[in-house]
């Protein structure tokens, strides 16, 4: 058959399909749109669910920077304030306490304040503590074979001894207590953060995220990928959250007025939402979402095993194939151009009812691009 008496719409088509297949194995040309519309989803989903009820937030927030001026002063607060707030928190049994909080220097001026908060400590094993993992030079950093001989860090047989990482780690803090995991908080290239790092390896060491760390000590398996899509859940706020200085007011009464065991057997973090402590990030949810919301997203994902899995590149490139395959005997018949329009348009919206009930199902389905190339 001679290239001429071949419709030119076949030509259309093989030009499109292997765009398509370039895009799907390679370019991945439309993420940022193909999230966005994921997004939309995502928070309708969300509103939609309950959240972990066994998760609680102790929230610095802005009630508190101002109700705890007389007692701690400006913020950063004296780690004996923590120190007496853990002490009331343990007395409840809670399963964790973890913090959102970094102590990264010890404090010159108050050094009796941080003995008080490591004096408490010491008396407790299931208080977890946040480090950062900076940008620059990491042969400059820490040794992590030095490290793991302060703390727990999983690694390989093989683990590279000179391996190096510039971590902020809780230096206020003695090593003894020292249950730390990285709170490193990854962006998309939109700027939107839908992630959350499990792990980094670097020259076979292990650097968990603080939420895995957590779930190794309750035993509860996690995913082997270094990352999670969150599937986030409840509006925002989403969790439970308790006002630091009512929690902290209520432990120093002679006859506390709170139930003293709402912490019983709860994971507890301790965190801030104060705007003036800048901990927020831009998220499908909100574009100024709580970083401790996040880490609390984290923890319900996997110790409830609900995380978010994205469908690979080729589900998308195959179903964008498929689309454009129907179209082309409709072509080739001269069908009427409204006709076809109407009949993409139908299945658009049953395709977006399908990624919606997809979401609802925890599958991530990229549909933005194969409705534009369709």
């Amino acid at each position: 058959m001679k290239l001429k008496n071949i419709p030119r719409v076949h030509f259309l088509a093989v030009i499109f399909l292997l765009l398509i297949t370039a895009n799907g194995c390679w370019l991945n040309a439309f993420s940022t749109p193909d999230a966005r519309l994921s997004d939309v989803w995502v928070r309708q989903v969300a509103s939609t669910l309950q959240t972990d009820s066994n998760i609680v937030i102790v929230d610095i927030d802005e009630t508190s920077i101002a109700a705890m001026q007389d007692v701690a002063g400006s913020w950063p607060w004296p780690r004996a304030v923590h120190g007496e707030l853990l002490a009331g928190i343990a007395r409840q049994q809670p399963a964790a306490i973890v913090f959102d909080i970094l102590f990264s220097e010890p404090d010159r001026y108050r050094p009796d304040s941080d003995q008080l908060f490591n004096d408490v400590l010491s008396d407790m094993h299931n208080v977890y503590l946040p480090m950062l993992q900076l940008r620059g030079e990491q042969a400059n950093g820490v040794s992590l074979a030095e490290l793991a001989q302060l703390t727990d860090i999983p690694h390989a047989a093989n683990a590279d001894p000179n391996a190096r990482a510039i971590l902020l780690t809780p230096q206020a803090v003695a090593p003894k207590s020292w249950r730390i995991g990285l709170i490193n908080f990854t962006e998309d290239a939109d700027g939107i953060a839908r992630r959350y790092e499990l792990r980094r390896d670097i020259g076979g060491w292990q650097l968990e995220s603080l939420p895995a760390r957590l779930m190794r000590d309750l035993d509860i398996k996690i995913p082997a990928e270094n990352s999670i899509v969150l599937h986030w859940r409840g509006a925002q706020p989403a969790y439970q959250h308790i006002s630091y200085s009512d929690l902290y007011a209520d432990q120093t009464r002679e006859t506390p007025l709170r139930d003293a065991h709402e912490l019983t057997g709860k994971i507890v973090i301790i965190g801030s939402s104060a705007t003036g402590l800048h901990d927020v990030r831009a998220t499908p949810i909100a574009s100024l979402y709580s970083g401790t919301e996040i880490l609390a997203s984290a923890i319900d994902n996997l110790k409830n095993s609900r995380h978010t899995t994205a469908l690979p590149l080729w589900f998308s490139a195959a179903l964008a194939a498929v689309l454009i395959a129907l179209q082309v005997p409709l072509f080739l018949r001269r069908s009427d151009a409204s006709k076809i329009g109407a009949l993409l348009f139908l299945i658009s919206c049953g395709l977006l009812a399908a990624q919606y009930f997809a979401m609802t199902q925890m599958f991530s389905v990229a549909l933005f691009t194969p409705l534009l190339f369709a």
